[in-house]
């Protein structure tokens, strides 16, 4: 759903007291998940480790693990790291086999793998080609925070949740486009790696859910892309769960249901940087966008009246932004004289011109000469507002508009600008 586990507000111009609210849908957990035997806080010898993750890799049928004093409970925790932190080990069951030796120790583990040696190379091949698509247009020399940013956004944008909970793998992830948050989890990792970030999972078998803590500027922070994915209007970016500290985290989940919030996850390190946990991005519905060495982000205006749509701000720190300009126009509808008090502006970057929109308007600035204007958009019906801008052809901004921000269904408008 759009904006997953949070309340859409509407307010009705002619009853103030009518403050109601319309649930869109509790975040998606996978119920079948079990990550009880996760434990990056138990040692693990690093040459254990590396034997057991070689014959993984080689797909070996058997590996001799007689030379290590190996209990099956280690055994459990090392094979659990490994799964949760490898996504190129994409074939690998969660189930295994073990054969104890005379002292009681393994002396055998017997992996069990979904496809076999021939078809792993050929998927490999697919797997690699997926992540350099992915990272083909990243910033490859930019800060860690443009990098998550545009991966965060990459995912949230082209990626939707698996309904069917079956997809947990980085490889259907990443050729099908869809999985279960154990694979957003994976896939992110991947995808970092690629791009020279840190990346790490995050488990909470009490939720049946997972994500990911991600070094930034030396300092971790979870990344959640799965409760922040919006898979209904293709413009809709949530950043509720991007780069949280353990406390942030906590705080923004606070008041809410278990069933809506993070709590008892297990993590190989602590998140502890607060440098973004009250970030003004933190109340975008749309994506961030940088021209040149600043961030823009449009947001709600809680202070300004009804005729303020919200606020775009802009500055070279995404943790200190200055007003650029008000969003003013038509309202986001939500029928029967109410509307949606949030904003929903996206912006649009072609070439140093900078598109917004209001529920029935386009505005533009030309980031080099200041210049700028609003047009009114026709050819709305009744309750449609503008939800976000697709692509620009020639003079031709393609719309998307919709009866509510978390619409199963849209359509398109044109309209012509300078």
């Amino acid at each position: 759903s759009s904006r997953m586990g949070q309340l859409s507000q509407i307010w009705n111009p002619d009853k103030s007291d009518d403050n109601s609210e319309s649930d869109v849908g509790n975040p998606p957990t996978d119920p079948g998940s079990d990550f009880s035997g996760y434990n990056p806080s138990a040692p693990v010898d690093a040459a254990l480790e590396e034997t057991v993750l070689a014959g993984l890799l080689a797909l070996e049928e058997e590996i001799d693990l007689r030379a290590y004093t190996l209990s099956k409970e280690e055994l459990a925790v090392v094979m659990s790291g490994i799964l949760y932190s490898h996504p190129e080990l994409f074939y690998l069951d969660a189930a295994y086999s073990y054969v104890t030796g005379g002292d009681g120790y393994v002396a055998k583990l017997i992996p069990r793998y979904t496809y076999g040696a021939a078809e792993v190379a050929t998927m490999r091949v697919a797997y690699d080609a997926a992540i350099a698509e992915i990272v083909a247009n990243a910033p490859q020399t930019g800060s860690d925070f443009d990098k998550i940013l545009y991966l965060h956004d990459y995912f949230v944008r082209y990626y939707s949740y698996d309904k069917t909970l079956t997809i947990r793998d980085a490889y259907t992830f990443f050729t099908q486009k869809t999985g279960v948050c154990q694979a957003y989890m994976l896939g992110l990792i991947a995808a970092a790696d690629a791009l020279g970030l840190e990346s790490l999972p995050v488990t909470s078998d009490a939720m049946k859910h997972a994500w990911n803590l991600v070094k930034v500027d030396g300092y971790w922070y979870h990344v959640d892309i799965t409760w922040d994915d919006s898979n209904t209007l293709p413009t809709r970016i949530s950043y509720d769960y991007f780069l949280q500290s353990d406390t942030g985290l906590a705080a923004i989940d606070a008041g809410k249901p278990d069933d809506s919030r993070h709590y008892d996850w297990t993590a190989a390190v602590s998140a502890t940087d607060v440098t973004y946990d009250n970030a003004l991005f933190r109340a975008a519905n749309t994506g961030i966008v940088r021209y040149g060495t600043r961030y823009y982000v449009a947001v709600k205006d809680s202070t300004a009246g009804k005729d303020v749509r919200g606020t775009i701000y802009c500055g070279e720190q995404p943790t200190a932004l200055a007003r650029l300009t008000d969003i003013t126009g038509g309202v986001f509808s939500a029928g029967g004289g109410s509307y949606y008090p949030d904003c929903y502006c996206d912006l649009y970057l072609d070439g140093c011109v900078l598109y917004y929109h209001s529920g029935n308007s386009v505005g533009y600035i030309n980031l080099a000469t200041s210049a700028q204007g609003v047009l009114l958009v026709g050819g709305l019906g009744v309750g449609e507002s503008i939800y976000g801008f697709l692509h620009k052809e020639g003079a031709s901004l393609q719309l998307l508009v919709a009866t509510s921000p978390g619409a199963l269904t849209y359509r398109t408008v044109t309209v012509t600008v300078p």
